[in-house]
């Protein structure tokens, strides 16, 4: 039996509507529809999952419910007969984003490898079955010493899985800094929830001396 045709949908966060026509020139009678959906994983990461069952329809839609949001399901319709069942369709539909962060979205900063000139912040690992939408870090370090000619200093990334550290980067050595951590939905930063820590840069110690010039009392100089 062929395929049915036209398989579309509609999507929302939890939600796939799901319609399609009847093969064409089918000889045999059609009984029903299978609906087989499978999650792949979210679109930040892939893992593994045992979400993947069939449903059966007697009319060319159906509704796939209570769905994981910004994921990707994979699925499959194909046209049941009294002969057996026709060629499959398969599709991949990714499932909306929720637009408010959960307290499982927002990593915690961790951990910190300090050098003179930069700082790794180590952030906790955000589970990628939590991951419910597109999360953006901005990352704002303060010098708080009073020598600091700028004081502010920005970075903004967003979070791919699996996100462990970021580098916040031309520091001053031997100096206190604030950092703030924003995480956000939005690129734009229209709400965010924020993470903040302080820390001192390392001394630095004085390059290598490669030339030395000495000039004497009776003005011979001498290159070292």
């Amino acid at each position: 039996m062929p395929a049915v045709i036209n398989l579309n949908y509609s999507v929302s966060t939890n939600r796939i509507n799901l319609t399609w026509q009847k093969p064409k020139n089918s000889y045999c009678t059609i009984t029903s529809y299978s609906i087989n959906c499978k999650l792949v994983g979210s679109v930040n990461c892939p893992y593994k999952s045992a979400t993947d069952y069939t449903r059966h329809s007697k009319d060319p839609s159906y509704e796939l419910r209570d769905l994981k949001p910004y994921s990707i399901y994979e699925v499959i319709v194909a046209a049941l007969g009294d002969i057996g069942s026709g060629e499959a369709s398969a599709i991949n539909v990714t499932t909306k984003a929720i637009e408010t962060l959960s307290k499982n979205e927002i990593p915690q900063i961790i951990g910190k490898s300090i050098n003179p000139w930069n700082v790794d912040v180590y952030l906790s690992q955000i589970r990628c079955e939590d991951i419910q939408g597109p999360i953006h870090l901005l990352f704002e370090t303060q010098c708080l010493s009073q020598w600091c000619s700028a004081k502010d200093n920005r970075r903004t990334i967003s979070y791919k899985y699996p996100q462990s550290y970021i580098t916040l980067r031309s520091l001053i050595p031997y100096t206190n800094y604030s950092v703030v951590m924003k995480v956000s939905r939005h690129s734009d930063f229209k709400d965010y929830r924020s993470v903040s820590d302080n820390f001192t840069t390392n001394s630095s110690v004085p390059g290598n001396i490669t030339d030395v010039l000495v000039t004497s009392r009776d003005e011979k100089i001498y290159i070292l």
